[in-house]
C-alpha cells in the first residue's frame, strides 16, 4: 500500500485582495415606484455593523447626463438563522430612490468611497410594450378574446387565471404561460375559457 501525503506551505486566504470598497445587489425596475439597491462594504467577517458607509450612490441617465442620487436606508433584522453573527442582529444597507426610470433607456450605476475604487455597471432598461385585447372575436369554430402584446421578445411569468366553484367553495387553477415572439416580438394569445381540474372530494368544478 503507497500512501501519499501532499502540504502546502501557503495559508489558505479565502478574501481575495481588491481596491473595491463594496459589493452591490440589485436591479432596476421601470414598474416600480421605488428602487432598491443593497451596498454592502467587502469585509474579512460576516459580521455587519450600523456605522454609515460613507458611500455615494448614482444612477446616470447616460443619454441624458441626468444623475439620480440613492438615499441611504439602514435595515436591521434580529432574527436570522446564523447563531455565528451574534445577538446584536444583521445590518443591511438598502440605497433607494423613487425617481422615474426611462423604459428603453440606459444608465451606469455608481458607487464610490473616497480612497477607493468605485463599484460600475452599466444597465440597459427593457423598451416599453404594449397590451390590447380583442374581445369576441370570430373563427369558423367558436368565439373567443385574443391578448395582443407587442415589443417583449419573451414572456416568462404570464399565466392565466381560471376561477371555478366546486362543492368545497370557490378555487382558482393558475395556467402558465412562456413563449419566444418571433422576430417581430409580438405575442398574440387566444384566451379561451379553460377547464377546471376537480379538487378531491370536491365534487365537479364548475368555471366561473
Amino acid at each position: 500500500m503507497t500512501v501519499v501525503v501532499a502540504a502546502c506551505d501557503e495559508t489558505f486566504d479565502p478574501i481575495a485582495p481588491t481596491d473595491l470598497a463594496f459589493s452591490v445587489f440589485g436591479y432596476l425596475d421601470a414598474t416600480a415606484d421605488t428602487q432598491w439597491i443593497r451596498i454592502m462594504p467587502i469585509r474579512p467577517l460576516k459580521v455587519t455593523s450600523p456605522d454609515t458607509l460613507d458611500a455615494t450612490v448614482t444612477l446616470e441617465h447616460l443619454e441624458t447626463g441626468r444623475t439620480i442620487e440613492l438615499r441611504d436606508s439602514l435595515f436591521r433584522f434580529s432574527t436570522h438563522g446564523d447563531l455565528t453573527l451574534g445577538s446584536e442582529g444583521v445590518y443591511l444597507h438598502n440605497f433607494w430612490t423613487r425617481e422615474d426610470i426611462e423604459p428603453g433607456a440606459t444608465y451606469q450605476f455608481s458607487a464610490r468611497r473616497e480612497g477607493k475604487a468605485p463599484a460600475e455597471a452599466v444597465v440597459e432598461i427593457p423598451p416599453d410594450y404594449d397590451v390590447t385585447v380583442a374581445i369576441n372575436q370570430r373563427s369558423s369554430w367558436s368565439a373567443t378574446d385574443v391578448l395582443r402584446i407587442t415589443g417583449v421578445k419573451h414572456l416568462p411569468f404570464l399565466k392565466a387565471s381560471v376561477h371555478f366553484f366546486d362543492g368545497c367553495g370557490w378555487g382558482v387553477n393558475a395556467i402558465p404561460y412562456e413563449r419566444r415572439s418571433d422576430d417581430d416580438a409580438t405575442h398574440v394569445i387566444a384566451i379561451r375559457k379553460q377547464g377546471a381540474e376537480s379538487r378531491p372530494d370536491c365534487g365537479r368544478a364548475w368555471v366561473a
